[in-house]
């Protein structure tokens, strides 16, 4: 029971490690219900492709987000499970008027 408890506390620091940067967070509110391309997030957030790019690595590389490919454009989503019922409740607490 407490080694399983560790592992959980330790995704979870690594989640909230993650969002602790404001795009990033709003990054992950937006892909919380939906995928979107690198253009969309760059609309949606006001800032430029390069870092919205810089973002999505890091969040890439914590295994948070997934993306596929189709034609020219590479989507984004939210992994599956506990971390993504997360940034949803999170997202209605602090991002509540945010469209996604």
């Amino acid at each position: 029971m407490k080694q399983k408890c560790f592992e959980a506390a330790k995704e979870l620091s690594v989640v909230l490690s993650s969002i602790s940067n404001p795009t990033r967070f709003l990054i992950m509110c937006l892909l919380s219900d939906k995928e979107m391309y690198v253009g969309q997030l760059r609309d949606e957030l006001g800032t430029s492709k390069g870092n919205i790019s810089q973002h999505l690595r890091i969040l890439f590389d914590r295994k948070l987000i997934k993306s596929r490919k189709t034609g020219n454009k590479v989507y984004y989503s939210i992994k599956q499970g506990e971390g993504k019922v997360l940034i949803r409740n999170l997202r209605k607490i602090y991002c509540p008027g945010l469209k996604v």
